[in-house]
């Protein structure tokens, strides 16, 4: 199974701080446009995104070049947000201020959605034969599927980062076997 990890199009944090509808810049435009194209070149079969705007912007261009392809847009491949601290009345939207406690409990549980959803995904694809597809998000829902496919789990994150920039493409080989390759494909 190929699976190419797309991080969304650059967007603009700084004027919209809110993590949920941050959209795209123009730069982020035009780099959903390059992805659009590369997934056309890959065919791929499945299209996946978080729903985060940023995403779902970066998404649409794809869904837009190749709309014959299944996409599914799912809350539980969202960048690691304040919902994930379950309620902690100290825990602010923005993560610059959440304290080394916090970013660990929210490491802990955005781990246990990315894991869980991507056992559905995987099944789905392989059920219905679909061996390339594409997965939109972000760099520490990525990060954390990259260390699941490693045999590894979110503590692992301390030790292990991987660049993950806007608009860059990852792509993860997942052979029968358990053997896995990663390599960029591109990186802006």
């Amino acid at each position: 199974m190929e699976i190419f990890l797309l991080r969304h199009g650059d967007a603009d944090t700084v004027l919209n701080p809110d993590p949920y509808s941050c959209p795209l810049t123009e730069l982020g435009q035009q780099q959903a446009a390059k992805l659009a194209g590369q997934c056309v070149g890959w065919d791929i079969q499945f299209l996946v995104t978080s729903t985060m705007a940023r995403a779902l912007e970066t998404a649409d261009a794809i869904s837009e070049a190749m709309p014959h392809i299944e996409r599914w847009d799912i809350n539980d491949l969202e960048d690691i947000n304040q919902d994930d601290l379950m309620m902690d009345p100290s825990a602010g939207p923005l993560l610059h201020t959440w304290t080394p406690e916090q970013w660990r409990a929210g490491y802990e549980r955005t781990w246990v959605r990315v894991t869980a959803i991507w056992s559905r995904i995987e099944l789905v694809a392989r059920a219905k034969g679909r061996d390339r597809l594409a997965i939109v998000g972000h760099d520490s829902t990525f990060a954390l599927l990259l260390l699941s496919w490693l045999g590894l789990d979110w503590r692992s994150l301390e030790k292990l980062r991987w660049p993950f920039d806007a608009g860059s493409v990852t792509k993860v080989t997942l052979d029968d076997d358990g053997a896995i390759a990663i390599e960029y494909v591109n990186r802006v």
